[in-house]
């Protein structure tokens, strides 16, 4: 579980450049992978579902599912940011008219007519 000081931070923020982080996956599920965890980016969320049901009342949020739409969404972007799990974000952001809110620079570059990202 996020300290109450990270809480409402983005994984990775700087805010939270104290947070608990791990290298072994036996200490805990890691939100992303090993590449993501030698960046010192992830944080340890214990048991996910409970983490998971907590962040979406926590934030009075809905989970939205990547649908098909979505995927095919995917195939639409330029090649501007290889992170697979970014790309799938983005999409789904353009393809249900989404605001994306990110410090990501690569992520801004897609904004458009369909897509608009706040940084």
């Amino acid at each position: 579980m996020l300290s109450p000081r990270c809480a409402g931070k983005a994984v990775g923020s700087r805010a939270c450049s104290g947070q608990v982080r791990t290298q072994h996956a036996e200490r805990g599920l890691l939100l992303g992978g090993d590449a993501q965890a030698a960046k010192g980016k992830l944080i340890e969320v214990g048991d996910p579902l409970s983490w998971w049901q907590a962040a979406l009342s926590d934030f009075a949020a809905t989970a939205l599912p990547l649908r098909s739409e979505h995927v095919a969404e995917i195939w639409n972007l330029p090649a501007i940011h290889q992170d697979p799990f970014d790309r799938a974000l983005i999409a789904q952001a353009t393809a249900e008219g989404l605001r994306f809110v990110t410090t990501d620079a690569a992520i801004g570059q897609y904004a458009g007519e369909r897509l608009r990202v706040v940084r």
